[in-house]
C-alpha cells in the first residue's frame, strides 16, 4: 500500500476538490500530476483560485494555477490530510 493516496472530485458548481491522505506515521514528500482538462474540462486557458486546508495549517490561499495538466510536489504530515479547492476565476 502506498503511504500517500489522493482523489479528485468535481462538485455541481464546477469547483474541483483534490484530497490527499497519508497513511503513515512519518511525514512524506510526494509529487502528483492530474489533467484537469480530462476530468473537469478545465484547459490551459482557465485560471483557478486554489484554497488549501490541512490539519496543521487550517485554511489558506495557495495561489492561482492554470488548468490543464498540473504537477506539484507537496509535503504531508504523519496521518495527515490535505484538501485543495480549485475555483475558476477566468
Amino acid at each position: 500500500m502506498k503511504a500517500v493516496e489522493g482523489s479528485a472530485w468535481q462538485a455541481f458548481d464546477g469547483t474541483v476538490g483534490l484530497f490527499f491522505l497519508n497513511y503513515d506515521t512519518r511525514e512524506h514528500e510526494f509529487t502528483w500530476t492530474t489533467d484537469l482538462n480530462e476530468f473537469a474540462g478545465l484547459d490551459k486557458s482557465r485560471k483557478l483560485k486554489v484554497t488549501g486546508w490541512s490539519k496543521d495549517k487550517g485554511e489558506e490561499t495557495v495561489g492561482v494555477w492554470t488548468g490543464g495538466v498540473v504537477k506539484k510536489t507537496m509535503t504531508i504530515g504523519p496521518w495527515g490530510l490535505i484538501a485543495l479547492k480549485l475555483e475558476v476565476t477566468q
